[in-house]
């Protein structure tokens, strides 16, 4: 997700069986889910913090309680000072004590913990990945965790009907990851695979309120969920997910004409790559090729993005997936596939574009303006997910 210092919303699906343009062997993701009783009577979703880190710094100034994988309480105290956490030989040591019977579950009690530099609120939990590194996961509220999440997909100076539409759109995604994932160990990662989530340590007044206000409340199509993709700024037209990701078409994520954006510092965009920048993001994709010939934008969509790059080379072309391209060339630099030009002089190439992101979904730049032109939240959520209706999340209601 990450938008206005915001930085890059990338909400990609890892894909998986065939979308128009993408091969057999990739799996179409499902666009619409049912919202199952037994979630909504307990909305605690599992956020992972992240995988790079072989250790960590905990601490915590409240009571705890620490269980152990089957759910057994292994130990209590009131506080804890600042302790490593790290895993060894099959194996998590909290400070000097070690721990086998995995994962290590820390409670606080509704309270916050300490980790590293960073506040989060309820339970961590601390498992182990086969090459060492820790998994951690935080375990929370829905509510709660969106408030860690929206100082980042959203401005918090921005108005408060434009950050309500961001919260019900944040909510919505996350919920429908819930949903997707379950019987997985995390719901959503903690960067912009996901949504941008920093915990207790990024919440603001204006973004809480806007959360509050909307309490609940979720985007549903015909009683289903789908999930409210969102992005910087679109660049004058928003796209339908399936040109950009392996996934059903949905009445809601169809694209359109956006004529709210064009104040948003990523509108119009260029950036210059050497043939050897190209030639080393090609042989990270796994193409290894000596010359680069030509750089063309192929498939152009009725949004004017386009849905491939073919590189022609001096023993033949390769198309790549414009989106997978974007992303290994750095979405800070390539900032869309929404391209109006593309020149080639010596060992260079240009790229002029517009907008920041997928472009599917919800423009976080339009949402600004509607907003400071008096639209409510329910009429920029209606722009944006045509078709769309608000359900709040309560049981009775979704029977």
């Amino acid at each position: 997700m990450i938008f206005s210092r915001q930085l890059l919303v990338l909400l990609f699906i890892l894909a998986c069986c065939p979308a128009p343009g993408f091969s057999a062997e990739v799996e179409i993701k499902k666009s619409k889910l049912d919202i199952p009783q037994d979630i909504v009577k307990s909305l605690q979703i599992r956020v992972s913090l992240g995988q790079e880190k072989p250790k960590v710094v905990l601490s915590t100034q409240t009571p705890f309680k620490v269980f152990d994988g089957e759910g057994r309480l292994l130990f209590q105290g009131s506080q804890i000072e600042k302790t490593a956490v790290f895993a060894q030989e099959g194996q998590i040591f909290l400070g000097r004590q070690s721990f086998k019977r995995l994962p290590l579950v820390l409670d606080s009690g509704k309270s916050v913990l300490q980790l590293d530099q960073r506040t989060y609120r309820d339970i961590l939990e601390f498992s182990m990945l086969p090459d060492g590194r820790l998994l951690i996961v935080n375990e929370l509220d829905l509510e709660d965790y969106l408030r860690g999440v929206l100082p980042w997909e959203a401005n918090p100076g921005w108005k408060p009907e434009a950050l309500k539409a961001q919260a019900v759109a944040s909510r919505t995604y996350a919920l429908f990851k819930m949903i997707e994932n379950r019987g997985e160990s995390f719901a959503v990662s903690s960067d912009v695979i996901s949504q941008v989530y920093g915990g207790v340590t990024l919440e603001k007044t204006s973004t809480n309120q806007a959360i509050d206000a909307t309490e609940g409340q979720i985007l549903v199509y015909k009683g289903k969920i789908f999930p409210a993709f969102f992005h910087s700024t679109c660049g004058g037209h928003t796209t339908r997910a399936e040109n950009a990701w392996p996934i059903e078409p949905h009445p809601s994520l169809r694209g359109g004409s956006c004529g709210f954006c064009n104040e948003s510092p990523h509108y119009r965009w260029k950036v210059s790559l050497t043939e050897q920048e190209l030639r080393t993001v090609l042989k990270k994709m796994g193409y290894n090729v000596t010359s680069i010939l030509k750089l063309s934008a192929k498939d152009i969509d009725e949004s004017g993005r386009a849905r491939f790059f073919e590189i022609k080379y001096p023993a033949g072309k390769i198309k790549i997936p414009a989106n997978d391209f974007r992303l290994a060339v750095s979405p800070m630099k390539m900032k869309s596939v929404f391209l109006r030009q593309i020149t080639h002089e010596g060992h260079t190439f240009t790229l002029a574009g517009r907008g920041w992101g997928h472009g599917v979904g919800l423009c976080q730049y339009g949402i600004k303006k509607m907003a400071e032109l008096g639209y409510t939240y329910r009429q920029i959520l209606e722009y944006y997910y045509p078709g769309s209706e608000i359900r709040v999340l309560a049981a009775p209601e979704l029977g």
